[in-house]
C-alpha cells in the first residue's frame, strides 16, 4: 500500500516525532511526512479508520490507564503525559471510554455498568455501558473469556447484567450514524484490533470473509495496517493486558474534536 507509506512511517515513529517537535500541532506533525494538514488527516483516517487526534487520544488513554491502575495520582498522570490540566485527561476518558479517570482507577467505584452478551455483525459481542456510553466491547469467542473476568476488572462497580438492553444497543451501534459517535467509533475500532487472531492476520482474513465488509467499514485498510497499529501502543488489549508502551510526552494539550473526520 504505497499510498500510505508516509502514514505508516508516522505511526511507527510517533513518539520520537512528538518529542523532537515538542508539539502535537497537526499541521506541524503533517509537515514531518511532507504532507499538507488536510491531506495528512484524510490519508490517516483512510488508512486506520480514525483521525490523528483520535489516535493520539488512544495513546494517551492507554498510558493513563496503566498509570492509574498502578496507583499513580490523577495529577501525576496528567504531568507524566504532558497535559495542561487534569480536565484534559478527564475529557479523554469520558469521551473515549465513558468513565472518569477516578472511576477507572478504583475499578468502577460508584459506577453503574450494564453489561451482557449479544449478537452483532461481527458475531457474538460482550458490551458494557454506562450512562455516558460504551466502557468495554469485545467480539467473538473472546467475549466468553472476558465475561469471566468482568467482576475482577470492574470489581467495585454496580454491575447489572441485562442482555436485552445490550442487544438493543448493539443493534443501533452498527448504523452509519452511530458509528460516527466518538465513543462508539473508538470502542468499535479497538474491538476490531482485538478480534481473536489464533494464528496470523492473513489466516483470520481468509477464514472469515463474511466479516470483511463490516471490518473495513471501521478500519478501511485493516489487513495492511494491523501490525503497524498493534505496535503503536494505541490498542487496549483486554486479553493479554496492555501491550508494551513507550513513554509518550505530549507537550501541548490536545484539543478533543468530537466526530472529527
Amino acid at each position: 500500500m504505497k499510498k500510505f507509506e508516509k502514514i505508516s512511517q508516522f505511526i511507527t515513529n510517533v513518539d520520537s516525532i512528538i518529542l523532537n517537535l515538542n508539539s502535537t500541532n497537526i499541521e506541524k506533525l503533517a509537515q514531518t511526512v511532507h504532507l499538507s494538514k488536510y491531506h495528512f488527516i484524510r490519508l490517516f483516517t483512510e488508512f486506520i479508520g480514525i483521525t490523528p487526534i483520535q489516535f493520539l487520544h488512544m495513546r494517551i488513554l492507554n498510558d493513563a490507564k496503566k498509570n492509574l491502575r498502578i496507583n499513580k495520582t490523577l495529577l501525576d498522570n496528567t504531568l507524566d503525559l504532558g497535559l495542561s490540566s487534569s480536565s484534559r485527561l478527564y475529557d479523554i476518558f469520558i469521551k473515549s471510554c465513558a468513565v472518569s479517570p477516578d472511576q477507572y482507577k478504583h475499578f468502577g467505584y460508584q459506577t453503574k455498568i450494564t453489561y451482557g452478551i449479544g449478537q452483532s455483525p461481527l458475531g457474538k459481542a460482550l458490551m458494557g455501558i454506562t450512562n455516558k456510553g460504551i466502557c468495554f466491547l469485545s467480539f467473538l469467542e473472546f467475549a466468553d473469556e472476558f465475561h469471566m473476568n468482568i467482576e475482577g476488572y470492574w470489581r467495585n462497580a454496580d454491575l447489572i447484567e441485562d442482555k436485552v438492553i445490550i442487544q438493543e444497543y448493539l443493534d443501533r451501534l452498527f448504523t452509519e450514524k452511530n458509528k460516527m459517535n466518538n465513543n462508539n467509533k473508538l470502542n468499535l475500532w479497538n474491538a476490531v484490533f482485538n478480534l481473536p487472531f489464533n494464528n496470523t492476520i492473513e489466516d483470520f482474513w481468509e477464514k472469515n470473509d463474511h466479516f470483511h465488509n463490516e471490518i473495513l467499514s471501521i478500519v478501511p485498510c485493516f489487513p495492511f495496517c494491523y501490525d503497524t497499529v498493534m505496535q503503536s501502543g494505541a490498542i487496549c488489549n483486554y486479553r493479554w493486558g496492555y501491550l508494551p508502551l513507550k513513554k509518550v510526552f505530549l507537550y501541548q494539550p490536545i484539543k478533543f474534536t468530537l466526530g472529527m473526520n
